[in-house]
This record gives structure tokens, sequence and C-alpha cells, in this order.
């Protein structure tokens, strides 16, 4: 494996899909080891020492795929919502496949710091207050307690200090992300921002990178 290639990718989100019953599953590459790497997920695991997975990445390098064998888990810090569902896992894979690095449409997300997010509906007296996740140059996730229509587009603001992020997005998808709790996850894709939050934008995207 070449850990030089790993590296390039570590904070990107990752998507991986276990090969006995083509289950998928999605997380953040938190760590790179010499012959492994550790994901970070929020899903409950399900996940048996051996299962074998493909994974793939989309990063600023492009698009990685390799295979990889899960070895071990631990549990992290719980999430913003406080339930024992949603509680960070930190997953670790032997990574057992060559590594291959091809070009890709679609933008690299990153794992963000959680800042406050608040969406507000063209219709709505109150915005609706969620988490960061990730983002990209085209958009971000956000955890919220609140199911939003897929299509629905609404103005956020996003607050890192003393810098505000503003601007309209539209909804791509809408996901529950446990069966006991109100908690979603929304994937949003701008529609609409000024230059000056572009930039805005785009040096906070750098800024959790450099962290």
């Amino acid at each position: 494996m070449s850990l030089s290639i790993l590296e390039k990718f570590k904070t990107n989100r990752v998507t991986f899909q276990r090969l006995t019953d083509a289950q998928f599953f999605a997380g953040w590459i938190t760590t790179v080891q010499k012959d492994s790497l550790w994901v970070r997920c929020t899903t409950e695991s399900t996940l048996q020492a051996g299962d074998q997975f493909l994974f793939q990445v989309h990063g600023p390098e492009g698009r990685l795929t390799m295979v990889g064998t899960f070895r071990s888990a631990k549990l992290g810090a719980e999430s913003d919502q406080n339930s024992e569902a949603l509680r960070e896992r930190h997953f670790e894979f032997l990574v057992t496949g060559q590594l291959a690095v091809m070009n890709s449409s679609e933008n690299a997300r990153f794992l963000m710091t959680p800042y406050a997010v608040r969406l507000t509906k063209a219709d709505a007296e109150e915005p609706l207050t969620s988490v960061l996740v990730d983002a990209s140059v085209g958009g971000f996730g956000v955890r919220c307690s609140e199911k939003i229509e897929k299509g629905t587009t609404l103005e956020f603001e996003i607050a890192s200090g003393s810098v505000l992020v503003q601007g309209k997005a539209t909804v791509r998808y809408c996901r529950s992300e446990s069966k006991e709790n109100a908690s979603f996850r929304v994937g949003l894709q701008f529609e609409a921002m000024n230059r000056i939050d572009a930039l805005r934008w785009t040096a906070l995207i750098k800024e959790n990178q450099a962290a």
C-alpha cells in the first residue's frame, strides 16, 4: 500500500460496500497507518472481523478505490444529538488490495468542524437549527432533527467564529440516521452565493483541512 496516496485522502468522505451482502456504509477517513486506516462513522455497527469491503473515496486527486478487511472497532464521543444510537464508532480496516486512483467528476467532500447552521424555508417563521457535517466546493451536509423534502430551497447561515457564510441551497437528499431518534442527514447543493461568501466558504474548507 502507498501511504502517500492514502494520506492525500485523509478527512475525505468514504463509502464502503460489504462484499458478502452488498450493504453500503459511509464515514470519514481519520487516521492512516502503515497497512491500515481508521474510518469514523455514526452508523450502528454490524461489522464482523474478517468482513471484506470495497472502498471508494472522492478527493482532490480523483477517485480512490481499494479493498479492505475489517479488523477492529471502538466507540468515540457521543454526537451532539446525545443519542447512543448516533454515538460515533471508529472502524479499523486492513488494506488488502491494490489502490487505484481514477479521474472523478464528483466534488471531494471533507469532514468539517460541527459549526451551527441555520436553515430557513421560504414560508417558515423560525429557522431550523442543524450542525455541519461535511463540505465540498459545491455544497454541504448537515445533521438536523427535522425531515426536509428533497428539492426544497432554503436560505442558510453557517457561523464559524466571527465569520458568517450565507446563501441559498437546495436539498439533494434527506435520510434518517436512526430508527429510534429524530435525526436526519441532509445534503444541500449551493444555488446562490455572492463572491465574498464563496471566498469565505473556500477558506473555511481549507482551514479545516489544515487543522
